[in-house]
């Protein structure tokens, strides 16, 4: 249970407040169903669900982790709660939860709720920073995996935190945008650090420019669950749309599953968290972009890659490149 709260890439925030939504039937009726982001303020978006239970006589604490895992036979196996989970304690004073197993402390939080534990569990080590993983539970019983930016300026701080300076917290997302630039450059070049951030601008929250304004990404609608993304390369523009899944979820689940049995190799092996976003869009009108790009750019084409595989991989590389440090 060392990883009962997976705060593996610890942004900060310390505000309270903020736009929370599931989306499904288990939503705790004090939130909104669903919300658009207002990427110029404060917001939340969940990364992951899972029941949990407290009994306050004698301060015991179980999260509930769902099962989404592929059987020996192969099958899917999903259930919303595995009920064989170890017990842990949870105890407050003010405002700091110590979280113990057995005797040996798992991890300090900053709570800010008004009923223990009902609220938010933050890292201490992040609490007056812009960007956090931290954790909030619900009045009915469900725990919920949060990213959470506190700033009034999404992309723009997102760029400066994560390849502007040296923040750990935001290495998968560096080296996603890192990824998604070498893409459209010749085969036998070399990553130049220094000529890939002058060629990368971020002028607005919503709006990413690369190679010298040639590329622009644009973040039409952000959910607390899902987003919009437009892509423009001259005059072509592909739309690419993208839903955050739960393992919670049955449906997610089975998504997630059938997208592996897609994928897979032999040897392969079913992770749900390979599979979180559900990432939508139009293989044509990925497909055309892309051979424009590289037919401008004097790139020449992969022969082992079909042109599927070039609109999949695209796809999800200008997804992770705006909600890849999200997880």
């Amino acid at each position: 249970m060392k990883n009962l709260f997976k705060l593996s890439m610890p942004f900060a925030f310390a505000a309270a407040g903020m736009l929370v939504a599931c989306g499904d039937d288990s939503s705790s009726a004090e939130e909104p169903v669903s919300e658009i982001v207002d990427l110029k303020a404060p917001f939340e978006i969940i990364v992951n669900k899972a029941k949990y239970s407290y009994n306050s006589k004698d301060s015991s604490f179980i999260k509930k982790e769902p099962v989404c895992k592929e059987g020996s036979l192969g099958n899917l196996v999903w259930k919303a709660s595995d009920e064989e989970q170890d017990t842990l304690y949870a105890y407050i004073n003010k405002s700091t939860i110590k979280l113990l197993d057995g005797e040996d402390l798992l991890g300090k939080f900053t709570f800010d709720g008004s009923k223990f534990p009902v609220g938010l569990w933050m890292d201490p080590d992040y609490a007056s920073k812009s960007f956090q993983n931290a954790v909030r539970l619900t009045s009915d019983n469900m725990y919920q995996e949060v990213f959470r930016y506190d700033g009034n300026c999404f992309l723009k701080d997102y760029y400066t935190a994560g390849f502007l300076k040296d923040n750990e917290s935001l290495e998968e997302a560096d080296d996603v945008l890192t990824s998604f630039y070498m893409r459209f450059r010749a085969p036998n070049d070399t990553l130049n650090e220094a000529e890939m951030l002058r060629n990368i601008r971020v002028p607005d929250c919503d709006v990413i420019y690369l190679y010298d304004d040639l590329v622009k990404i644009t973040v039409s609608d952000f959910t607390p669950h899902s987003g919009k993304l437009a892509v423009n390369y001259g005059d072509k523009t592909c739309n690419i749309n993208f839903e955050f899944r739960y393992a919670y979820n049955e449906a997610d689940c089975k998504a997630a599953f059938a997208d592996w049995e897609d994928d897979k190799h032999a040897d392969d092996t079913f992770r749900f968290e390979d599979y979180w976003r559900d990432v939508t869009y139009d293989d044509y009108c990925i497909e055309e972009l892309i051979l424009a790009m590289k037919k401008a750019e004097g790139i020449p084409l992969k022969k082992e890659a079909g042109d599927a595989d070039l609109a999949k991989d695209f796809a999800r590389m200008v997804t992770n490149l705006v909600s890849g440090g999200i997880k």
